[in-house]
């Protein structure tokens, strides 16, 4: 569909799309975009009218036709994503943000007590990361990993050259493009105890939160493993089921 003005998908855009839909992850209107694209590709044979593909995903036919213009003048992503929207490709890349949370970790340069807002963001132009960067957005990156600024806030030593090495390795094979011959998965662990609320809990009550006695008895703890392959971008009853799976086949297969 994008060099041609009557509106044919190719066979890279038509997967693109699907898997879209199949994750089930993206924003409702992000995701009737994505097949309004596939309603309208006239690569298979079928030239569905206006009314049609708008009937087909509930939208006003000025929506599938602005979705249709804005493909032929700008692909994929200028159809899906309105700029400056949180759908839109972000602006700056993890990279990036990594980058930005090294320094604001770090002590803050000579002459501050310690890291502000628009520290970092002169830091960042300065290594050459972004022609710009505003304090606006440097709070927005880090406002749910750490306020560096506040002096409650936790700060670690600044990380040495071996462990910046090690995070741009991880960061290079996390930006790769998903290749199914060579997957990326992520693996990552936490430990939880397990409690036992030894007087019970009182049965629920018609607009009452649930009540629990803070007395407990600790049964030992559990170490729980997670390993997911993030861009796949599919998650479905087999893929929570395989893990079950394993251990029991594998580690208790008497059991």
């Amino acid at each position: 569909m994008g060099k041609h003005t009557h509106g044919e998908l190719t066979t890279e855009q038509r997967t693109e799309l699907e898997q879209l839909i199949r994750t089930g992850a993206t924003p409702a209107c992000t995701n009737t975009r994505a097949r309004i694209l596939l309603l309208s590709d006239r690569s298979q044979g079928r030239k569905r009218t206006d009314r049609e593909v708008a009937e087909a995903v509930l939208c006003s036919k000025g929506a599938g036709r602005n979705v249709r213009q804005r493909f032929l003048q700008g692909g994929v992503q200028a159809a899906l994503y309105d700029k400056g929207w949180s759908g839109a490709p972000p602006t700056f890349t993890g990279e990036v943000e990594a980058q930005l949370t090294m320094p604001a970790c770090s002590d803050p340069p000579e002459g501050a007590a310690r890291w502000t807002l628009r520290l970092p963001a002169n830091k960042m132009a300065e290594l050459g990361y972004a022609d710009s960067m505003s304090h606006v957005t440097v709070g927005e990156m880090l406002k749910n990993a750490l306020k560096p600024w506040r002096a409650k806030s936790w700060r670690i030593g600044k990380p040495s050259g071996s462990s910046a090495a090690k995070m741009e390795d991880v960061l290079d094979v996390s930006q790769r493009p998903y290749d199914p011959a060579s997957p990326v998965g992520c693996l990552d662990e936490a430990g939880k105890e397990l409690h036992d609320a030894p007087r019970g809990v009182p049965p629920l009550q018609a607009e009452q939160p649930v009540r629990q006695d803070d007395e407990y008895e600790r049964h030992g703890v559990a170490n729980l493993v997670l390993a997911i392959e993030p861009l796949r971008g599919r998650r479905t009853r087999r893929d929570f089921a395989e893990p079950l799976r394993l251990p029991a086949d594998e580690d208790y297969p008497q059991a």
